[in-house]
């Protein structure tokens, strides 16, 4: 995560991360890199702003809903909530939406919070790279 001089490391720095979400500085923080050969950003892209496949890859998801409208396709400043990890549905609003196109990579966050005593606030971000990368 960090380099010999205390820098994040620039694949981090490649996503737009606000300072209340800086990696290491919060309770919690997971990243993630996937390399796959022969898989385009445009075709990851649609399984991470689909929710109606979420289910169908990742078994820790549950209750996704639009209670505003939309949906099932994230967009810009959209809110929905999902459930994860047994929590009730968090409430989540979409804050960067950027689809992948030649030579620009594809930008995916949203925010999520719940109220009460064990609640509290993260951000998901996702960035998408041409040639079959994901980070």
């Amino acid at each position: 995560m960090f380099d010999e001089d205390g820098a994040l490391d620039p694949l981090l720095n490649a996503i737009t991360w606000p300072e209340k979400y800086l990696p290491g500085t919060g309770d919690n923080f997971v990243s993630n890199e996937v390399i796959g050969r022969g898989v385009t950003a445009d075709r990851v892209w649609h399984y991470l702003t689909d929710t109606s496949e979420w289910e169908g890859y990742y078994d820790n998801v549950a209750d996704i809903s639009f209670p505003d409208g939309g949906g099932p396709v994230l967009k810009a400043d959209l809110t929905f909530s999902f459930g994860t990890f047994g929590f009730p549905p968090l409430d989540a609003r979409v804050v960067e939406f950027q689809a992948p196109a030649d030579g620009v990579p594809g930008r995916l966050s949203w925010t999520v919070k719940q109220d009460g005593p064990s609640g509290g606030s993260a951000r998901r971000a996702a960035r998408l790279a041409g040639g079959g990368s994901a980070r």
